[in-house]
């Protein structure tokens, strides 16, 4: 297969903040409510850290966001994974209506299986410059910080690790996503450095509606955090179906 050409400029989004104020160069997720609540997108160059308890939707979020790259926008991803092995994301994004195979022989998407460890090390070589030249990558989801908990806290402090693994990715000016596991919201909890280095914070829930052992569960999206732009403050519902996330911009809950 021919290989593709990926020299279009960026879609430029002139969305301003409210009041008037001088406008933001916005860059949309594709994901058409989320990018609402988000007043029009990220910020150019925010970092976005989606956390959420397992079965929340991190994973189905951050396949949405490079799908979404390549179908709107001709923005090349890769999907960066410690957990999942390639098949198990192919046969995902299959049922909802994804063929990331199809993307990947197009050389629309790389999907690389590795280890912490590894990653680093590629971060600190021109390695990973180098993928990013020769796909034209635009877009890049981790998944997820949690896996690097395991790394030996000798070498380095938490907090210094993540501005190490952040800065790498902003340096070549891609749109980043990045998922960590969490406990609910609800629980108490310590604000960790991921959430103080992010710039923009995206929380999801899967919860009961109330203690009894019949009640419904719901999934629900939070906007913690948005650096720089005005955000949504509310929860709002969403669900999982072909398409992936269907987010519904609802009252407060």
């Amino acid at each position: 297969m021919a290989e593709q050409s990926f020299d279009k400029e960026r879609p430029q989004d002139n969305s301003g903040t409210r009041g008037g104020a001088d406008a933001f160069h916005r860059m949309p997720t594709g994901i058409e409510a989320l990018d609402q609540l988000l007043d029009g997108g990220l910020p150019d160059g925010n970092s976005l850290l989606v956390q959420g308890a397992p079965g929340t939707g991190k994973t189905i979020l951050g396949m949405q966001f490079l799908q979404a790259g390549i179908e709107q926008f001709d923005e090349p991803g890769m999907f960066v994974t410690f957990e999942e092995h390639p098949r198990r994301l192919y046969r995902d994004a299959r049922a909802l209506g994804w063929d990331f195979e199809a993307y990947e022989r197009a050389r629309q998407l790389l999907v690389v299986f590795t280890s912490p460890e590894a990653f680093l090390s590629e971060l600190g070589s021109d390695n990973y410059g180098k993928l990013v030249r020769e796909y034209g990558l635009r877009r890049v989801c981790v998944d997820s910080l949690t896996q690097f908990e395991s790394y030996p806290s000798a070498m380095e402090q938490g907090r210094v690790r993540f501005e190490r693994v952040i800065n790498a990715l902003r340096r070549d000016n891609l749109s980043v996503m990045m998922t960590r596991e969490t406990e609910s919201r609800e629980a108490p909890f310590r604000v960790t450095p991921e959430e103080y280095l992010a710039d923009t914070v995206i929380q999801l829930e899967y919860e009961r509606m109330d203690e009894t052992r019949d009640a419904q569960r719901v999934r629900t999206l939070e906007v913690m955090k948005n650096r720089g732009a005005a955000h949504s403050s509310s929860a709002h519902l969403f669900d999982i179906g072909v398409g992936g996330i269907n987010l519904h911009r609802s009252s407060n809950l």
